[in-house]
Parts: C-alpha cells; sequence; structure tokens
C-alpha cells in the first residue's frame, strides 16, 4: 500500500465529457471536472459560485415566449429591449422604462414564433431588424421613453439584374402616380407576370435618354398593369423600354433574413426566393442601395450585390463583421465576402465569396470574441470559432464542445458575450439550462459549466425553471458586463416569465452582508446616510435628509469613520426629529458616546424590521434569505411577505439553489509505483483551499455529505461570520474504490470559491 498527496489547482478546463473520464493523459483531465454546476470556473483557475438572479419584471405575456435584444448606445446607455408577442418593451438600469406609471410599449407585427428568427444590427439610435416573412425595420430612440418601430423606405434599390427579355415597360407619366403597363409577363416574377405581393415593391426604370428613375408600386390591375408612384427623378419620356429591374425584396421574393454592418456599409442577405443573395448599402449611406448614378455610371462608393456560388443552394442565416472580410454563415458551410485583391475596399467591382468551412451554421446569430466568431453548426449541439490564421492565410473552425459534448446536446438557442469582468459566452439551450463557456483564447482556456436557476417549470417541482433567452449589456456604471435572462417558471398556480439579470461577481472588496447567492431575488435594503454623531449623553446622529423614523424603532449602524464603535451595533431610535434622533440602548437607557472616537465621516443607518416585503412574483414558493450576513431558515411567501424568526436591516430572499462541484478520479500520475488508475484507492484526508466562503457540505457522493463548518468557536454570535479564507482540513468518510472523487456542495446564500483540492490517499498496488 502507498499513501500519497495529490493536488488539482486549476479548474478552469470546466465540465469535461463522461467520454474522457478514461484519458488521464490528456491536459483537460487535470484542469477539468465530473461536475461543474452552478459555479463557474475563472480564467485564473479557480471555480466562484455563480451569483444570484435578481427579479426585474414579469414579461408583459406570461404565457408566450418572448426575447431579449441588446441596443447599446454607448457603455452608459444601454437597454434590453423585451420583444414579445406583437409588443416590445424596455428595461434600463435594472429596471422597465415605464412613463405616467405604465411601461413604454411599442406595438409590432412580430409573433411568438417570430421572435428567435430576429436578426438586428445597431448604428447609434438606430436598430435595424431583419425577418425573412417582414420588410426590413428600424427601431428608433429618441429619449429614454420614445421608441418607435418603422418599416424602412430604402432611397434606392436593391435591385434583381437588369431585364434581358423583350419585355417592355411603359410609363403614362413622367412624375407623381402613374400606370406602368408591361408588353408581356415574361421576365415578370419567373414569367407570371405581377402579383398582389408586389404592392410596396421597387422598379428601377431607364427614361429615352438614359437615365434611371425608380418607382414603387402602389396597386396592381392585372398581370400586366400596375400602379406606382415616381421614387426618384422625374423621367424625361414615357417611352417603352426594355432596361428596367425588379425590386430585390418584396412579398413575392421574401425579405432578408440576416443583416450586419461592414465596412461602413449596411448589409443584408437571405431574401427567400434567393437564399444566398448578400446586399450592401451606398457606403455611409445606409438605406441607399443604389446600383449606379441616375445616368448609369458606376461609383466604387454605391451599392454593392453579389451571390455566392456553390455546388447546392444554401441558405444565408446570419452575418458577422469580421476583420479579413464579411462572414457568413450558411446551412452548408460559413463563406468569407471579401474585396478580389485581399486587402483592399469593397466595391461593385472588387468583390468575391470564398468558403471558410463546411461545416454548416445553425440559424442563431453568432458572438464575437476578441478576433474570433463563435458560432451554432447546423444541428445545434455544437460550438465552432471561427478565426483567421496566418500560416494558412485562412480560417479555421475548431470544435469548441468535443472535450464537453454532453453539455449542447439538448441544442443552443441563443448565444451571447460577456467580456468584463470574465470572458464568457453565455448560452440557453432547448431544455432550459443557461450554460456558461468560460473562454480565453489566447490561453487556450476553453471551461464548460451548466447553471441550473431556481424554482421549478412545473406544478410537481419536477422540472427545472428554464432560461429562454439571453443578452448581455454594460452595467449602468459602464464598468463591467452584466447577463440578463427570461425564466420560464411554475409560480403559484400559473407559468410566469420573469425578466431577471446575473448580480455582479463576488469581489472580495464587497460586504459579505451585500451577499447575493438566491434567484429571481430581491434586497431589503433602505439606507440612510449619516453626516455626523455628536460626542455626547446621549449621542445624537444626522441624517442627510428626512430618515422617516420614529421613536422607538431599531435600527443598526454600519461603515461609520471614526467613531468605530459604533458600527456593526443595534440601537434604539429616541427624540425623533425630521434629520436627527439620539440614540438609545433596549432598555431605553441614553448610549453615551462622549468617550468614543470623535466621529469623521460616512456611515449609514438601517431599520430593523422582522417583515420582508415586495415579495408577490414569488408567491407561495420557499425562499432562502441571507440576513444581515447570516443564512436563516427558509420561509414560505404568503401575501407578497416573509416573516423572519429575528430582525435584520439587511436581507437577501430568493429561491434557493445548489452549486455543486465534482472532481473527475484522482488522476495521480508519474509514481514509482506507477499510475494510481485502475487501482483500489481510499481518500483518507482532504485539504481543500478556499477563498471566501462559509457554509457548505462536502464527501465522496452528492447523496452522502456532511456540513463543512467553516465558523470557529472564537466568532461572535452577534454578527454574521466572517468569511474563510485559506486551507481547510476534512477528515474523509470514504472507503476503498476505483472511482474515488470529491464532491463539494454549497446549499446556502453565501459565496464559495474554491482554490484547490489536496486529497491524501492510499492506494493498493495490487
Amino acid at each position: 500500500m502507498s499513501k500519497i498527496s495529490y493536488i488539482q489547482s486549476n479548474f478552469n478546463g470546466g465540465e469535461v465529457s463522461p467520454l474522457i473520464y478514461g484519458r488521464p493523459d490528456l491536459d483537460k483531465y487535470k484542469t477539468g471536472l465530473r461536475t461543474c454546476k452552478n459555479f463557474i470556473p475563472l480564467l485564473q483557475g479557480p471555480v466562484e459560485r455563480r451569483p444570484g438572479t435578481a427579479h426585474i419584471v414579469e414579461c408583459k405575456t406570461s404565457s408566450k415566449a418572448a426575447r431579449l435584444v441588446r441596443f447599446e448606445f454607448s457603455t452608459q446607455q444601454a437597454y434590453q429591449i423585451e420583444f414579445g408577442n406583437l409588443y416590445i418593451r424596455f428595461i434600463k438600469d435594472r429596471g422597465q422604462i415605464a412613463s405616467g406609471g405604465s411601461p413604454v410599449e411599442v406595438t409590432t407585427t412580430y409573433l411568438e414564433a417570430d421572435l428567435f428568427q430576429l436578426k438586428y444590427a445597431q448604428s447609434a439610435d438606430v436598430l435595424y431588424v431583419t425577418h425573412p416573412s417582414y420588410p426590413p425595420r428600424k427601431i428608433e430612440r429618441t429619449s429614454d421613453t420614445a421608441w418607435s418601430i418603422t418599416t424602412i423606405s430604402f432611397d434606392d434599390g436593391p435591385y434583381l439584374n437588369t431585364n434581358s427579355t423583350a419585355t417592355t415597360l411603359t410609363l403614362s407619366a413622367t412624375t407623381g402616380s402613374l400606370t406602368v403597363t408591361a408588353s408581356a409577363v415574361t421576365g415578370i416574377n419567373s414569367d407570371t407576370g405581377f402579383q398582389t405581393t408586389d404592392i410596396g415593391r421597387l422598379i428601377r426604370w431607364k427614361d429615352a435618354a438614359t437615365n434611371w428613375t425608380w418607382l414603387t408600386i402602389t396597386a396592381r390591375a392585372s398581370t400586366t398593369s400596375i400602379t406606382a408612384t415616381v421614387s426618384g427623378p422625374d423621367a424625361s419620356a414615357t417611352t417603352a423600354t426594355v432596361d428596367w429591374r425588379l425590386g430585390a425584396w418584396s412579398n413575392t421574393t421574401g425579405y432578408p433574413a440576416a443583416v450586419t454592418f461592414h465596412q461602413n456599409r449596411l448589409c443584408f442577405a437571405g431574401p427567400t426566393d434567393y437564399p444566398q443573395r448578400i446586399d450592401m448599402s451606398v457606403s455611409a449611406d445606409f438605406e441607399n442601395f443604389a446600383p449606379t448614378d441616375p445616368d448609369g455610371t458606376v461609383a466604387d462608393d454605391l451599392a454593392v450585390s453579389t451571390s455566392l456560388s456553390a455546388d447546392n443552394v444554401n441558405s444565408i442565416l446570419w452575418l458577422s463583421d469580421e476583420e479579413k472580410g464579411l462572414a457568413v454563415g450558411t446551412v452548408g458551410g460559413e463563406w468569407i465576402v471579401r474585396p478580389n485583391d485581399n486587402g483592399g475596399v469593397l466595391t461593385p467591382s472588387n468583390v468575391q465569396g470564398a468558403r471558410s468551412s463546411a461545416f454548416g451554421s445553425a440559424n442563431i446569430t453568432p458572438v464575437r470574441v476578441g478576433r474570433a466568431i463563435i458560432f451554432v453548426q447546423r444541428a445545434l449541439k455544437k460550438l465552432r470559432e471561427m478565426s483567421y490564421v496566418f500560416e494558412d492565410d485562412g480560417f479555421r473552425a475548431p470544435d469548441m464542445t468535443l472535450v464537453a459534448e454532453h453539455i449542447t446536446k439538448t441544442g443552443v438557442v441563443e448565444l451571447a458575450y460577456q467580456s468584463e469582468p470574465q470572458s464568457v459566452v453565455w448560452m440557453c439551450l432547448t431544455d432550459g439550462t443557461l450554460v456558461g463557456l468560460s473562454y480565453e483564447r489566447d490561453q487556450q482556456i476553453i471551461g464548460f459549466h451548466r447553471h441550473v436557476v431556481g424554482g421549478a417549470s412545473d406544478a410537481f417541482g419536477a422540472t427545472q425553471a428554464k432560461v429562454e433567452s439571453v443578452s448581455v449589456i454594460p452595467t449602468p456604471e459602464g464598468a463591467a458586463d452584466e447577463l440578463y435572462i427570461i425564466v420560464n417558471r411554475y409560480i403559484n398556480g400559473g407559468t410566469k416569465r420573469y425578466i431577471e439579470y446575473l448580480k455582479p461577481f463576488w469581489d472580495s472588496a464587497n460586504d459579505p452582508e451585500e451577499a447575493f447567492f438566491v434567484d429571481s431575488g430581491l434586497t431589503l435594503d433602505d439606507p440612510k446616510t449619516i453626516t455626523g454623531i455628536t460626542a455626547a449623553n446621549p449621542g445624537v446622529v444626522t441624517i442627510s435628509g428626512a430618515h422617516g423614523f420614529s421613536n422607538g424603532d431599531v435600527v443598526r449602524i454600519k461603515n461609520v469613520q471614526g467613531m468605530t464603535e459604533v458600527n456593526g451595533k443595534v440601537y434604539v431610535v429616541a427624540s425623533a426629529a425630521s434629520t436627527t434622533f439620539a440614540l438609545n440602548d433596549r432598555a431605553g437607557a441614553n448610549i453615551n458616546t462622549s468617550a468614543f472616537t470623535a466621529y469623521q465621516s460616512a456611515g449609514e443607518v438601517r431599520k430593523r424590521v422582522t417583515t420582508v416585503s415586495g415579495l408577490t412574483h414569488l408567491e407561495g414558493e420557499e425562499v432562502a434569505v441571507l440576513a444581515e450576513g447570516s443564512a436563516h431558515p427558509r420561509k414560505t411567501v404568503a401575501s407578497g411577505a416573509i416573516t423572519l424568526d429575528r430582525e435584520a436591516s439587511e436581507a437577501q430572499v430568493g429561491l434557493a439553489y445548489n452549486s455543486d462541484f465534482e472532481t473527475l478520479r484522482v488522476a495521480e500520475e508519474g509514481r514509482r509505483e506507477g499510475t494510481s488508475q485502475g487501482k483500489t484507492l481510499r481518500i483518507h484526508r482532504v485539504l481543500i483551499r478556499l477563498y471566501e466562503a462559509l457554509g457548505g457540505k462536502f464527501g465522496p457522493a452528492f447523496d452522502d455529505l456532511d456540513p463543512l463548518v467553516l465558523r470557529e468557536g472564537g466568532d461572535a454570535m452577534d454578527t454574521s461570520v466572517p468569511l474563510f479564507q485559506g486551507d481547510f482540513e476534512l477528515e474523509w468518510n470514504g472507503d476503498y474504490g476505483k472511482n474515488e472523487r470529491i464532491c463539494i456542495r454549497q446549499d446556502q446564500p453565501l459565496p464559495m470559491t474554491i482554490q484547490a483540492v489536496m486529497p491524501h490517499l492510499h492506494v493498493q498496488n495490487r
């Protein structure tokens, strides 16, 4: 028998596939985990418990799905748009935008079934939106409460190729509303002639002076006769001509499926009848797709139209701006559209499309991470990283899910990227699981992690709550990014869809009393700012503004500079005036502050209460409670409130969730006796290195856990327990086996960061 010690101090490989449980030779094994649920692998190596989600508002129509779309004017002015069935609403600064007491809302024509086919691209205060069944539209913001959505009236174009048949078009007038008469149906809508669905479509027409004008179809009389309005320059004649072009988009041909910006052009692609076509606007004139000047001249800054040339006709599903060109995702493969001279500027005569890979893309908007584009493969189960490789002068798209294919096997629905404070690609799956990918390309870090939000989506509590949409915008302060989600839960007898956001990552500088590790939670916190405390008997506190306290109210003071003797103490309000009150103890005796250190600055005071209200959105649910840094017994919400077992001035209340950490089988290698793999072993003692943690459980399996007792005998009972940091030794109850692992669970509403696990093993050498 051998006694050995082992250390795993890096977990940024995340949760790995069961298919590599037998591959301790892989580097990914040495940094991977068997289970990483509701923990986030940090790029530096530790795993940190994910923060909870804060409740914002219920979706307008909880019975129908909704989607979040980011609208970012700047890092300080960022919004989430709630797209629902026939409406949009708006979120800013972690709250719903309202006017006159009602949510700001704009009516749309997008149905529930349309929402996840929408593609969008933003320029300043305008968001361009596409869907193959609707004309391109734009959402515009003029203020926080003033939003609109309109169908785009393009100045000119885009158009199909110039007519190549003998069919002529004749105008009845040179300006205004007029009749257009075709000599035949040949060349018009596959030789079927004009259709009612052509109403709103453009026509480009060359007059006798060889100048182009353009018209908008307003009515259809027959397959050869329509009414149209001149939208461009007046014609100089009405003579019949074979020089005409039909608009590329209409209810007849379909509308673009994808949109983005590239080289200062607005780009659309994938209309139904021309699924491989790409149209790019006039440079810096986003709503103008003129192919020539009115006199027929083609300039470099005019619109660009091109089509992918492939063996099979595969619809374009997404576009993404790439440093080396316009990245294009189709059902059959991925393409790069760039200048013919490979390094120049796209122009009408300098454009080509080249296939970069043939994996095939899903109809999901990719995310840009640094110089890489992360997209979902056709079957929805694989993520690929498309990036330029200098040595190949081309692009590669390796499978990022190769060592964690089980994570995404149910299918990806949507992607979002959070760059600060940690680089994480977020995604929601078809089964409602929230998945994160800790990602740093330059450091070759790829670590998947699963997240199950608190609550259930059925009446029996058998099915987890489902995350249905993900989106990221900067925080109101602009210093970090924030993940917003739509969650489907069963609450108080019905389906509820809530908009929530992931609270900031835990920071050691944070006050432990502000720890937020509950889902769909709310915070009880109403601090009053202290501007002075007298050194007197009794001491008198001065507040910045009216405090609203009454005599007999119980309050708690913290964060005072100078007179630190009052911090963390509980007092009774006496001699209350508008902005001042005196300090008494619970027996009614004065608090003499004359011997205390002189007050310098700062400080907050909060009223202590036993009732926490505002929890209507969790009616009937059992909730976890963290009050003044201590976990309280769980409570059931009734009439939108809970009653605490004891007073508290600060509290976080919401749905509980477990964070589960499980190592792979200890992969100790390089011993004199050889590998421990396949041999019987027993973990008899474990050292875990924690970074600011409290509570939790540990054991050889999740159904065999013991409490992790981090409270020390010297900790004061009337204050919150300080977070533990350092090495903690555990006596292990496991028996001999061939599949020994370390399981840690945090089930309290408290932080936990695991930096290393160090098991001590007994290995049977035979």
